[in-house]
């Protein structure tokens, strides 16, 4: 099986002169063909050679998703070094925690502000020999390409085995601190082949890369890249919603909340116009979130597309064709009103450990609600508790210097314990149902699932649920609010006690929300309350405010 640096070759050699990556300076896009980028790849991984770089050694890259990181990653594998992304995100403490847990010998950083953050952590890291920048800095020498020799570089490649670590991917700490998770060239691209089965591209696609780099989902689609033909786009995520229309995007790969903050941009706009136009609107909303078949909502989702779901859909751009979301739960509701715009939205679901995905909607054939099937490369087994067992290719063999955790998480054959309760359907759909970790006992015995509650409360106003009643008589929930809303707070009262009251109708009983507090703020990175790959910290949250429950 070939690594992903000869992936890489391989792809520039089929269409040197096609047009690879676009990069925003300044106000202006600039493209790099496939050969050109080549050129600055391999000038990176003489710079790094020379600096002590080679097979085996560890490079961390702490910035945000550009270029230039994209750059480093494939110049540190194509020595056959090992890349670690570290989310800019994070504090100095959590930095310095994955460097010297991974035992990083170099460190790539963005700039002098996140340097000067965490320089004190830093120089107690012994074997941190280099720290190079991407940016111009003051302090630190920037890492910039040597004169490309295309020979040294095809030899080194050339020595990268398929079964060599390519690079450690530290989970999100949702239930904990973080640990490494290494991955091999063999299980990236076991999966890449595998989801070309479920997810084929016509040509000529065109893609915003935004989400981090140091997550496996963007690392996973960039890669995939390198079978297809696909121009990438790359920015910040924080620009993500300008350059959405200016880029005009055949495809996106997105987490939920981006789709949410879509649809909830949409939405404020044509609030805007009127009570005219959102009572209009709330009827199209209410066709296009239907599963009815038959020729009257036919022609209903016709007259919905015409009178609004065709400008929105030119508001973002006029040519997305495909989303490929994973990384937390879609709403089917959010995902029947990109499809109301003739948008193919395939959500998939996987973990770092399965080298992002391990199932999908097949193309043809997709099921609102699930997840889709185990891709060709992996089996999927169900535990009696509910735990979604998976096992094959694209699946890593153990977590970085911790082998009792490894023990515990791999089944006598293999499996391993994904954390994720789930179910199939008759023709191999996966639904997911909730966390084992995060299961809530009643006092009354029953076991409750809050991810499937809050899915249900959740959309319009409400941001995010926090179910909480473990141990207790009933459920009780905090609230999170849109920050986007312009309501009074007694709109946002009246709103909230309505949409809870409609989640309630669609639950048994001992699962209904009896009693519910706002919050104060949004969940968010900044103020910890969400991971960066957007999950909510639940944990976080229901212990800074105990008080209010």
């Amino acid at each position: 099986m070939p690594t992903i640096p000869a992936l890489f070759v391989s792809c520039v050699k089929q269409a040197p002169y096609k047009h690879f990556i676009h990069a925003r300076e300044e106000t202006i896009w600039k493209a790099y063909t496939r050969e050109e980028a080549l050129d600055i790849v391999a000038g990176t991984a003489q710079r790094l050679y020379s600096l002590g770089v080679k097979k085996g050694t560890v490079v961390a890259i702490w910035a945000d998703t550009s270029k230039e990181w994209m750059v480093a990653d494939l110049a540190i594998q194509s020595l056959g070094a090992i890349s670690v992304g570290i989310y800019s995100t994070l504090t100095p403490a959590q930095v310095a925690q994955q460097l010297g847990d991974c035992k990083a010998e170099m460190l790539i950083v963005q700039s002098q502000d996140l340097y000067e953050k965490a320089e004190s952590e830093l120089d107690e890291l012994y074997e941190l020999v280099h720290i190079l920048s991407i940016d111009e800095c003051e302090d630190l020498l920037p890492l910039r390409p040597a004169e490309a020799d295309l020979e040294f570089f095809a030899q080194q490649v050339s020595l990268v085995q398929s079964n060599d670590i390519a690079c450690i991917v530290y989970t999100s700490g949702t239930t904990g601190e973080s640990k490494g998770v290494p991955l091999s060239h063999d299980n990236f691209v076991s999966n890449l082949h595998a989801t070309q089965e479920y997810a084929p591209l016509p040509p000529n696609q065109r893609s915003i890369v935004c989400l981090p780099m140091a997550h496996s989902l963007q690392r996973f689609a960039t890669y995939r890249a390198f079978l297809e033909d696909v121009e990438g786009y790359v920015c910040p995520l924080s620009d993500f919603a300008t350059v959405l229309p200016e880029v005009k995007p055949t495809l996106l790969i997105a987490v939920p909340r981006m789709l949410e903050k879509i649809q909830a941009a949409a939405e404020k706009k044509i609030q805007e116009r009127g009570l005219i136009a959102s009572s209009l609107y709330s009827w199209a909303k209410q066709v296009a979130y239907s599963s009815r078949d038959g020729t009257r909502i036919r022609i209903q989702k016709q007259l919905a597309h015409r009178i609004f779901f065709s400008k929105i859909y030119h508001a973002l751009g006029g040519s997305l064709t495909h989303i490929f979301c994973g990384g937390a739960p879609l709403h089917v509701k959010n995902a029947r009103w990109f499809s109301a715009m003739g948008i193919l939205v395939q959500e998939g679901w996987g973990l770092s450990e399965s080298c992002a995905p391990a199932t999908l909607n097949p193309s043809h054939d997709i099921r609102f609600g699930s997840v889709g099937k185990a891709l060709p490369n992996t089996e999927i087994r169900i535990a009696n508790d509910g735990e979604i067992l998976i096992r094959g290719e694209g699946i890593f063999t153990g977590y970085l210097h911790r082998p009792a955790e490894t023990q515990d998480a791999f089944t006598a054959d293999r499996f391993f314990k994904t954390g994720d309760l789930g179910r199939l359907d008759e023709d191999g759909y996966l639904y997911i149902t909730g966390r084992k970790k995060d299961i809530i006992i009643t006092a009354g015995g029953k076991n409750i699932s809050p991810a499937r509650i809050s899915a249900i409360m959740q959309g319009g106003i409400i941001e995010a649920l926090i179910v909480i009643g473990d141990q207790k008589p009933y459920l009780s929930a905090l609230v999170a609010i849109d920050p986007d809303v312009t309501f009074s707070e007694d709109e946002i009262q009246t709103r909230v006690e309505r949409q809870i009251a409609e989640g309630n109708k669609k639950l048994a009983p001992f699962e209904q929300i009896k009693k519910y507090k706002i919050l104060p703020e949004s969940p968010s990175v900044e103020n910890g309350f969400r991971t960066p790959t957007q999950k909510i910290r639940r944990k976080a949250l229901i212990q800074k405010y105990a008080d209010l429950f």
